[in-house]
């Protein structure tokens, strides 16, 4: 069995991780630089997209969670 980690951006999807697999430790990070996200799996690059700069917002962050 596999997921997938979805990362938005000030609401926008930026990208969607491979399959990952289950019951399985896996170390996700996610960089800005001021234009783009970047992510990492157990620290090699996967993908990531434009992004912009990060703009002032009541939006939440959240990690781990689905909240649609």
């Amino acid at each position: 069995s596999t997921s997938q980690v979805a990362v938005y951006f000030s609401g926008a999807l930026v990208y969607t991780t491979p399959s990952l697999p289950t019951n399985q430790w896996v170390n996700l990070s996610v960089s800005h630089n001021g234009t783009t996200v970047s992510v990492y799996q157990n620290g090699t690059y996967l993908g990531g997209g434009a992004s912009g700069s990060i703009a002032a917002s009541n939006q939440y962050t959240s990690i781990g969670y689905d909240y649609n």
